[in-house]
């Protein structure tokens, strides 16, 4: 069982844990009305809060939820008061309720101020730092990928009351305990790191975009947003007229769409054609980003030539029906990869790398060939000089500058050693750079200040051809500049006025 896989049952068994006693205690005469009263509503509430809170943060589930965005939060303080009430009145064992309710705080005060951030309030890095501590820990155990997550939550626990009835139900009792501590121990031990990188954005942003620009020429730094979701079928429509109306916005002239292998049939690529049409008759350039399929482990261990063979074709029709300017292979497979039970090892991707590229130039000379890599890992340091070497059938690079459990700190050392990279790649490659935040966890104003440095810090450097921006709403992470609800966050104000900035500077003087 993959870490993912036993978080999801371990939620679960919480989730059938708080149902069944909710229900037990409900109906139990010795406790008080109002704990009574209390407690079935919490058992009775958690799932379907569970399923707004998680749903009401995806941009393609949430217009029907987002007037119950305030449910999970509500649910998660009537959770906190009602293991507060147990432990004040001593209705069950206080080295059982006391884990459970200083746990059930915690996450309350997370979850509020997670709402509270959604709506555009402004939190100080104090009040964040729970809820960057709890993304942190999830992140720990079900992977990188899921920092930015609507799934990464911890579910409250119900406090119980009166004594066991069985030996199952005192174990059970003492396991949820022992649980409770040992994530108040970690949060803990997580919040300090977390206090420090929600800080550490304080000081990105700052520059004057007009300041730092010395020798690249007016206009010569490509800006793109990434829109959509990964796609496995035709893109939906609301999502299509709203993202496209953000790029227009934001002034870009990249657009960056994902495919995964199940989207790459003739009619929905024959839709995605028709749909970004208008935008390439503006002369917007396009690139593609081809994820690859859930068994790459097991194709990795065992004869990948059909695999090829079959990402291969999955590549001809895409290029032969959309004419991207790039094409992004492995998509954000990356993470994927990484969480997977056995990650496939370099050897395989450079095959597929080369595989990819031949099958793309022999449908589409012109198209070019990316390599995504994350600056920063020994893995991705190997694929980078092997795609910038004389000969490479990669055409260019990208580094990616995704959520991190290190905030700013992580961007900061992220761009620091994409810039050894490229200097040691010399000139002969483009450089591209796709950047995205969490403004869930570390707040709006951070993801303005990266989207605004991250813009900054490329336009003073020459071998960065692009940057892309991430993403356009949230769809599968916490990430876009517009929120489930519709409405657009600071970030995509100040990205349009700086990136109209890059865009109208003068040219150095020789």
């Amino acid at each position: 069982m993959t870490p993912a896989a036993a978080c999801v049952l371990g939620l679960l068994l919480v989730l059938v844990w708080n149902v069944a006693l909710g229900g037990r205690i409900a109906q139990r005469s010795t406790a008080p009305a109002s704990f009574r009263l209390l407690t079935g509503l919490c058992g009775f509430l958690v799932a379907p809060a569970l399923l707004v809170g998680v749903g009401g943060e995806g941009a393609l589930t949430a217009r029907a939820l987002v007037g119950l965005a305030w449910l999970w939060p509500l649910v998660q303080l009537l959770f906190a008061v009602q293991a507060a009430y147990a432990y004040h009145r001593r209705l069950a064992s206080r080295f059982i309720v006391l884990p459970i309710a200083a746990f059930n705080t915690v996450i309350a005060f997370a979850g509020v101020c997670r709402y509270a951030v959604s709506l555009g309030f402004d939190m100080g890095a104090l009040s964040l730092t729970p809820g960057m501590a709890v993304a942190q820990l999830v992140a720990q155990i079900a992977g990188t990928s899921t920092i930015a997550s609507p799934l990464a939550v911890l579910v409250p626990i119900l406090a119980p009351a009166g004594e066991a009835e069985t030996s199952a139900g005192t174990a059970a009792r003492t396991t949820l305990a022992c649980v409770a501590s040992a994530v108040i121990l970690l949060l803990g031990a997580a919040a300090v790191p977390a206090y420090r990188a929600l800080r550490a954005s304080d000081a990105l942003g700052t520059e004057r975009a007009t300041e730092v620009i010395t020798t690249r020429e007016r206009g010569s730094l490509m800006t793109g947003l990434r829109i959509l979701p990964a796609l496995t079928s035709a893109p939906p429509a609301a999502a299509l007229r709203e993202d496209f109306a953000l790029a227009e916005l934001l002034g870009v002239d990249v657009l960056l769409v994902r495919l995964k292998p199940e989207g790459c049939t003739i009619p929905a690529l024959d839709s995605l054609d028709r749909a970004l049409e208008p935008f390439r008759r503006d002369s917007t350039r396009l690139i593609i980003a081809l994820e690859l399929s859930r068994d790459m482990g097991h194709v990795a261990r065992t004869s990948d030539t059909a695999s090829f063979a079959r990402r291969g074709a999955d590549i001809d029709r895409l290029v032969r029906h959309l004419n991207p300017d790039y094409l992004l292979a492995a998509g954000d497979s990356y993470d994927a990869a990484d969480a997977a039970p056995e990650s496939p090892p370099l050897e395989w991707w450079q095959r597929m790398l080369a595989a990819t590229s031949l099958a793309a130039h022999r449908a589409r000379p012109a198209t070019r060939v990316i390599l995504a890599t994350r600056a920063g890992s020994a893995r991705d340091s190997i694929l980078f000089d092997w795609a910038s070497a004389p000969g490479s059938p990669v055409d260019a690079t990208a580094f990616t500058i995704a959520p991190n459990a290190g905030g700013a700190v992580h961007v900061a050392a992220s761009l620091a050693a994409a810039e050894r990279w490229m200097l040691r790649a010399g000139d002969e490659r483009e450089h591209w750079i796709i950047a995205s935040a969490a403004p869930a966890l570390e707040g709006e104003e951070a993801q303005r200040r990266l989207m605004r440095h991250v813009l900054v810090w490329a336009s003073a450097r020459p071998r960065v051809r692009g940057v892309v921006l991430a993403d356009a709403a949230d769809y599968d992470r916490i990430t876009g500049f517009r929120t489930p609800g519709g409405r657009l966050r600071r970030a995509a104000a100040d990205a349009a006025s700086t990136i109209r900035t890059l865009a109208d500077a003068p040219t150095p003087s020789p």
